[in-house]
């Protein structure tokens, strides 16, 4: 959902259900350079600690917003319960604490009227809506990502939801005390549009540890100002350069330990530079076999050397 401005800044004095799947590495949105999730826990901070500005409003953001309302009447059909957003004295989203821990908030995009379950709504397209694709599980040909990160098909894995929103949804029911919560999805595919519901139990151990994770967090760092502990990300770039001394002191002695990290630095430099060369070299040696074809196909691959309106050819090489 869009938060107003004074629901950013309630949200700003915790960690609400939408945070804690970043807190814990779970991002999707956030990736090293090897696929891999990271820098969610940054991106948060810099939030918490007010280093930048909210994420403006877009064409995504507002449709996802409509949708809840599509995905309501939807929920409705399928199951027979009505469904009511949780608002407060002046009509915007409520944000929830928890009534023993009053960093611990959520905000929950419906409840059934009947026993307010939460239900969590989501209206997607585009990388965050299709399924895993390909055989490794580390890996997704279409999106680079994790399997864990993937919805999967609720006809055969009900609790079958993103390891981000699992933990989203575990979050909203630390706060609220639900022994479980649905996950109303909408998504836009290449062949029209597609609902589910996906049923997500309590479950004691992940509330726990999600907790601990967001203890840590919030007490260690947020409150302290001390970013966490770097990750190749953006973000993570971004805090060591917000946080350094404006005045530099002169040469001093590097700590124990510190040479790990020069050797992993150059090493990864030096790596770096000869995977360009041998990345060019093959590129060249595949442009050579296309020729004049628009591509190739294998058992394995599929490439294309299509060119573009200012007569370049781009190169484009990808695992089937």
């Amino acid at each position: 959902m869009t938060l107003s401005a004074s629901q950013v800044a309630i949200r700003s004095t915790g960690i609400g259900a939408s945070d804690i799947g970043a807190v814990c590495g779970l991002s999707f949105w956030k990736r090293a350079p090897d696929g891999s999730p990271c820098g969610g826990p940054h991106s948060v901070y810099l939030a918490k600690r007010g280093l930048v500005a909210p994420s403006p409003r877009t064409i995504d953001s507002e449709t996802g917003d409509d949708g809840e309302f599509l995905a309501e009447r939807r929920y409705r059909r399928v199951t027979g319960f009505e469904l009511a957003p949780l608002l407060d004295a002046n009509g915007e989203p409520l944000t929830m604490r928890h009534p023993e821990h009053s960093w611990v908030l959520a905000s929950i995009d419906r409840v059934r009227v009947v026993d307010w379950i939460p239900v969590e709504v989501k209206f997607m397209s585009g990388l965050r809506a299709h399924y895993h694709e390909g055989r490794d599980e580390n890996r997704c040909s279409f999106c680079d990502r994790p399997k864990r990160l993937h919805w999967r098909d609720p006809n055969r894995e009900p609790m079958g939801v993103p390891d981000d929103v699992f933990a989203q949804v575990q979050w909203q029911m630390l706060v609220c005390g639900a022994p479980f919560a649905d996950v109303a999805r909408f998504w836009l595919d290449w062949d029209g549009l597609h609902f589910s519901i996906y049923r997500v139990n309590r479950s004691e151990k992940v509330i726990t540890w999600l907790f601990d994770k967001g203890n840590r967090f919030w007490h260690e760092h947020v409150l302290k100002g001390v970013p966490p502990d770097p990750d190749p990300s953006d973000d993570s770039e971004k805090c060591e350069r917000t946080f350094a001394p404006n005045v530099l002191k002169k040469m001093v002695s590097a700590p124990r330990g510190t040479e790990q990290h020069i050797e992993t630095f150059l090493g990864a430099d030096e790596a770096i530079r000869a995977s360009e060369k041998k990345k060019k070299e093959a590129a060249n040696w595949i442009r050579r076999i296309v020729g004049s074809a628009e591509g190739l196909t294998g058992d394995s691959f599929v490439v294309t050397n299509r060119r573009r309106v200012d007569g370049v050819r781009v190169l484009k090489v990808k695992k089937t």
